[in-house]
């Protein structure tokens, strides 16, 4: 949120502790389609541009609009900003809108306690962290998670292209969170086909600050040696493998583990993953032999066979990613019973946090700076592609109102929009709900208890049938309205309470480290100017809509509505004329005779985003 924004809606917090008060959300619609974020953007790096001086959010229109996102405490970048919590490592009061998620802490002390210490998860991390925003949500919980004693992280692999610079980021979080132990390894480009796949989004990985520090210095074992080494470490301990990214490092190493004896000798126990998968069960017949009087007989050995069988559901872009290792992946849980849960995209969209949770996270420390530049430039790309040149055919208009903005596609609000030919940024932006992929699963993989003891999984008796405790593979969000046991509103207001409370915890540490503003941010600059682009795109607006039109007269002359024909063409003509218009103004400014239109890897989001932002500010 821009300073003018933030003293036009300055708010209060508990005195005392430093932390926000905790902002409370309409809930949001389960409905709705996904994709992941598959998109490119290019071109050439600007110089380094400091976070405090572009603290501009698109979070509301103007100062005075009453959508507008609430406010949070004025941030310091000294080290003193936020005192360390309490003795009871609870980060919030037990008072006022800070209640709520202070008992969510004390019943998560109360499971610590009641558990064993062979009942702790110990957990295993595959991740593509800047690939988007909500693998860093869930790091936060995680790393919030091991504070509290509720789970151990046991290690972390960064992977998809490019991975290298993927473990450096995560490396500095992870110090950050005061987790600098943890090991990392460097994975896969996890793709299958690099040629298909551009890496250099305008809004991932442009962290400066975070891709230096000392922790940085030596490069990462690879994977494949990291993953065996901190399974033989953790031998005679159950270790889940969290799977947030895409599955080629876990299926090669899993094809690995198929060459020996035992498969299960030296793996995870457990395996965990976003995305999705399909279960079938089969019987299959059994042999038969023949009986002394030409009957058939069945052996004791040769009866029915009960087959299970996974496969990883088709669009889904963890499992796009590099869908030979997902198949593998998938065969290997049913073939050797490993048990598994999968967390889709539906229990996501039930579960959406709002906006103002997100931006009341900006001002917490150097990863709150981060999460700013990242979620708004992300959220910007998913709303201009929509209303401008969607990335593919269903990321559409509807597509974006409804996954991002929660609107039905039949609701007033939605066809008011259409009617209205769209809406600008500063109108969408206190819409977006956030959409915490990763994170919820994050939240599956610390347990069943875990999840029953903060009120978030049905009990036992009441869970559906296929995701009982006698299910060896069972999935989150089959479908919109069949979550498999999940309260999506409670869980929601779990996950803002860990992540609010794991940067407020980690806030004092971090700042000594990284003052929060210090955090440099190297924007991509595009090789287009943004008039000419503009201009682009218009021209190839009024010549798409022109042969629209003209082929809707020639429909409309050839059915005799001759009236009709007349009046298409004549519009027709006119988009013509714009485009033809537009096109002389593009020759002449870049002086050339034929103009090229740009590729998808040329759209100046970055200049874009900043001249929205020049319009939020007024």
């Amino acid at each position: 949120m821009s300073a003018p924004l933030r003293r036009a809606q300055q708010g209060n917090t508990e005195s005392g502790n430093g932390t926000p008060p905790v902002q409370r959300r309409p809930r949001a619609s389960a409905a709705g389609n996904n994709s992941n974020n598959n998109s490119t953007s290019a071109s050439t790096t600007s110089t380094t541009t400091s976070n405090s001086a572009r603290r501009t959010t698109a979070t509301a229109s103007t100062a005075a609009s009453s959508s507008s996102i609430p406010s949070r405490p004025k941030p310091s970048s000294s080290a003193q900003a936020a005192p360390a919590p309490p003795n009871n490592g609870i980060p919030f009061r037990n008072t006022g809108n800070q209640k709520e998620y202070f008992q969510i802490y004390q019943n998560l002390q109360n499971l610590v306690k009641a558990r064993s210490d062979a009942d702790k998860p110990r957990i295993f991390v595959f991740t593509d962290v800047e690939q988007d925003y909500d693998d860093l949500l869930a790091i936060i919980f995680l790393a919030e998670m091991h504070r509290m004693g509720a789970i151990e992280l046991v290690g972390f692999v960064a992977n998809h292209q490019p991975a290298e610079k993927r473990v450096n980021f995560l490396r500095t979080v992870l110090q950050l969170l005061n987790l600098g132990h943890i090991p990392v390894g460097q994975g896969t480009p996890g793709v299958e086909d690099l040629s298909k796949h551009t890496f250099d989004f305008y809004y991932g990985l442009k962290n400066a600050t975070f891709a230096g520090g000392p922790w940085n210095r030596n490069r990462a074992p690879p994977a494949s040696t990291l993953i065996p080494q901190v399974l033989a470490a953790n031998r005679g301990k159950e270790v889940t493998a969290l799977m947030l990214s895409s599955l080629q490092d876990i299926g090669e190493f899993f094809y690995q583990q198929k060459k020996k004896a035992d498969f299960h000798d030296g793996n995870f126990a457990k395996c965990v993953s976003q995305g999705g998968y399909e279960v079938s069960v089969e019987t299959v017949p059994p042999a038969t032999t023949s009986a002394s009087r030409g009957g058939r007989a069945t052996t004791a050995n040769n009866r029915p066979k009960t087959v299970v069988k996974i496969a990883p559901t088709p669009k889904v872009t963890n499992n796009e990613f590099h869908m030979t290792q997902a198949r593998n992946y998938h065969d290997c849980l049913a073939t050797y019973r490993m048990p598994s849960d999968g967390y889709s995209k539906n229990l996501a969209m039930a579960s959406r946090l709002s906006g103002t949770f997100m931006t009341s996270l900006f001002d917490i420390g150097p990863i709150g700076a981060h999460l700013e530049w990242l979620w708004m430039r992300l959220e910007f790309k998913f709303y201009w592609d929509p209303f401008n040149w969607p990335f593919l055919p269903h990321l559409n208009v509807d597509w974006y109102l409804n996954t991002r903005l929660g609107l039905a596609p039949n609701s007033p609000e939605a066809a008011e929009i259409r009617r209205a030919g769209g809406l600008p940024f500063h109108a969408a932006a206190p819409k977006i709900k956030v959409l915490a992929y990763d994170l919820c699963a994050a939240m599956g993989a610390t347990g069943d208890d875990f999840m029953r003891s903060l009120g978030i999984m049905a009990p036992e008796n009441q869970m559906p049938p296929y995701n009982r405790a006698a299910h060896r593979h069972r999935i989150f969000g089959a479908a919109p309205g069949d979550l498999g046991g999940i309260d999506p509103s409670r869980l929601s207001t779990v996950m803002e309470a860990f992540v609010l409370g794991g940067l407020l915890a980690s806030q004092r540490h971090a700042n000594q480290l990284i003052p929060r503003d210090s955090v440099q941010h190297t924007p991509v600059k595009s090789k287009i100017k943004l008039p000419i682009f503009h201009d682009k795109i218009a021209m190839r607006n009024h010549a798409t809509r022109q042969a629209e039109l003209a082929k809707a007269a020639a429909e409309a002359d050839a059915a005799g509505k001759k009236q009709t024909a007349r009046r298409l063409q004549q519009d027709a003509d006119s988009e013509g004329a714009e485009a033809r218009k537009l096109e002389e103004k593009i020759k002449k400014a870049e002086k050339v005779t034929k103009v090229t239109m740009p590729n998808r890897g040329e759209i100046p989001y970055e200049e874009l985003y900043q001249e929205a932002m020049r319009g939020i500010r007024g």
